[in-house]
């Protein structure tokens, strides 16, 4: 079993960048296990939701309307996939009216007999890529720490950083990963 969790940590920003060869993202500690956000159970590649889906898009909707990148944004669908090994959180919507993925990154964390997925924990950073331009290619446009992967029609692809879960998240309520 693995749990989807996010992680809130103080002094917040945020930055977008449109470029896929962005800055390495420095890392920094979690400090207790209070400070992550459990969303979802997951094994074998499947995931299942234990908060509200709505709430979830309706906090990535928020927060993607804070960037000019990806503003205005409607998200529709929200899920958790498991491509290359890793499991990623993707929503799906409009920028502008056009169709558009927006896909977060991931990690894992051990938890009590089973691994947690994490976002935002112990590097305490949560990091997304969103794009129109490539978003019907199966693994175009996803995060990692340090930069998007490409659309391979060199489409846009902009990544978002921000410090904090809890600027993405903010109504949902922090528990630990057990």
């Amino acid at each position: 079993m693995v749990c989807a969790i996010f992680s809130a940590c103080s002094n917040s920003t945020t930055k977008s960048e449109s470029s896929t060869d962005s800055t390495a993202v420095a890392k920094k500690s979690l400090t207790s296990q209070t400070d992550s956000i459990i969303v979802a159970n997951a094994t074998g590649g499947t995931a299942t939701f234990i908060v509200d889906t709505n709430t979830l898009k309706s906090d990535w909707q928020n927060f993607m309307n804070t960037q000019p990148e990806t503003s205005p944004a409607v998200i529709t669908h929200i899920e958790i996939i498991y491509a290359n090994s890793q499991y990623y959180m993707r929503a799906e919507g409009t920028v502008n009216g056009v169709f558009m993925v927006s896909t977060m990154y991931t990690h894992t964390d051990p938890g009590t007999g089973h691994e947690c997925l994490v976002i935002g924990g112990s590097d305490g950073y949560v990091v997304s890529c969103t794009t129109s331009a490539c978003s019907s290619e199966a693994l175009a446009c996803f995060p990692s720490l340090s930069h998007c992967t490409p659309c391979s029609n060199k489409g846009k692809c902009t990544r978002t950083v921000s410090s904090s879960a809890a600027l993405v998240f903010p109504s949902i309520t922090p528990t630990a990963c057990m």
